[in-house]
């Protein structure tokens, strides 16, 4: 019967490892995963950036087409109104009135707060007083002049 050596290692499948031998595979199994779940946590992280700056240029892009299509909308009324006192040369307020109804403006247009009539002045300095007479959508127009105003100083 011989007696091991000392320091000599045996490498028989039923030998003791050694003490670092028992650790050190652990340690290089955990060593791997914290890098692969850096790696995997730092692609996430830019494939989520990514997506969220993709979804708010898309939605920027959307928001822009939404607005000038309101615009453009709105343009229109004012252009048709424009429309509507060029071609006709005395507009009543009920012609107005027909023209504001037929476009539906709160439902259509909800940015219009207000669209009002006001009487034109005359080329000759005269403004048209519209006064309400007893019955609904009837007026009475009577000429006249502009009062000279006092200065304010203050």
């Amino acid at each position: 019967m011989s007696l091991p050596l000392i320091g000599a290692a045996d490498c028989g499948a039923d030998a003791p490892r050694s003490h670092w031998g028992n650790k050190l595979l652990p340690a290089a199994v955990l060593l791997v995963g914290i890098v692969r779940s850096g790696i995997a946590s730092q692609s996430a992280r830019e494939e989520t950036s990514r997506d969220a700056q993709i979804r708010l240029d898309t939605v920027t892009a959307n928001a822009a087409v939404q607005v000038e299509r309101r615009f453009a909308a709105y343009f229109e009324v004012l252009a048709g109104l424009r429309a509507l006192f060029h071609t006709v040369d005395n507009v009543s307020r009920q012609d107005f009135h027909r023209y504001a109804q037929a476009l539906s403006l709160k439902r259509a247009f909800p940015g219009f707060q207000v669209l009002n009539y006001a009487p034109r002045p005359r080329k000759d300095g005269v403004v048209m007083n519209f006064i309400r007479n007893s019955k609904v959508g009837a007026r009475v127009s009577s000429p006249m002049p502009a009062k000279p105003r006092k200065a304010v100083v203050g």
